[in-house]
């Protein structure tokens, strides 16, 4: 583990909190609607791909400049810096696919109820 890899595990764990928040995605109740599963799905994946270059970073599988080359023009430590943001980046996916669940419970409990006063 290298000295920024170190420093991050002690820094917030964003990417922590997003992959807590996949767990819960996980194990929640799903609409069962064609584009509920697909857009959750797919934004289920996104998240997956943004822990996964996290990943890659913390163990020195990816390099920061192929992260993002930009990281050489700013102040402090730019290996530290790019597992910051691609942990904020799996941070902003997890919130966003929790979104998403919740906009399609809504929707499918709309519906649901609507049905229930069409049948009254």
């Amino acid at each position: 583990m290298t000295a920024a890899t170190a420093a991050a595990v002690t820094a917030p764990p964003k990417a922590g909190q997003a992959a807590a928040i996949l767990r819960e995605v996980m194990e929640a109740h799903w609409p069962s609607s064609r584009e509920a599963m697909r857009a959750i799905g797919h934004a289920r994946c996104y998240l997956q791909d943004q822990l996964d270059v996290h990943s890659r970073l913390m163990n020195d599988e990816m390099d920061w400049a192929e992260f993002d080359p930009d990281l050489e023009f700013f102040d402090g430590d730019p290996a530290l810096a790019a597992i910051e943001a691609a942990g904020a980046n799996a941070y902003d996916a997890a919130l966003a696919l929790k979104h998403v669940l919740g906009e399609y419970q809504r929707r499918e409990a709309e519906a649901t109820e609507r049905a229930r006063e069409w049948k009254s």
